[in-house]
C-alpha cells in the first residue's frame, strides 16, 4: 500500500466517479483504475462496486476510507513537522558593532 494508492481511493470514493478523480489528481483514468486495483488486490477485498452507469462503495470500502483518510492526514502532518523543523533549524543572526567597547557589553548577553 503507499500514498498514490491511499490518495487515489479517497477522491474516488469523495466523488464516486473515476474519471473526476483523474482529472483532480492529474493522472490518466487507467492509472487510477490500476491503483484501485492494486489496492484491493493488496487487501483482497474489493473496495468499490462499479458499472458503466454508477460507482459506489463496498461495505469494505466505506469501512476502510476513514482509515485511509486518518494515514494520510498523519503523513500530512508528520511532513509538515519536518519541514517546520527544517525551516527553524539555522537561524542567522547579525550584530555589528562600531567598538571594541560595544562588543564587550554584547558578549555576556549572547552568551
Amino acid at each position: 500500500m503507499n500514498t498514490q494508492q491511499l490518495l487515489c481511493f479517497v477522491c474516488v470514493a469523495d466523488r464516486l466517479n473515476f474519471t473526476k478523480a483523474a482529472e483532480e489528481l492529474y493522472l490518466s483514468p487507467p492509472t487510477v483504475t490500476h491503483h484501485i486495483q492494486t489496492l484491493e488486490a493488496e487487501l483482497k477485498t474489493p473496495l468499490f462496486i462499479r458499472n458503466s452507469k454508477m460507482v459506489r462503495l463496498t461495505d469494505a470500502g466505506r469501512g476502510f476510507y476513514n482509515d485511509a483518510k486518518e494515514i494520510l492526514a498523519k503523513i500530512e502532518i508528520a511532513q509538515k513537522k519536518m519541514h517546520d523543523a527544517v525551516q527553524t533549524q539555522v537561524r542567522l543572526f547579525h550584530i555589528g558593532c562600531t567598538s571594541s567597547t560595544e562588543l564587550r557589553y554584547l558578549k555576556e548577553p549572547l552568551r
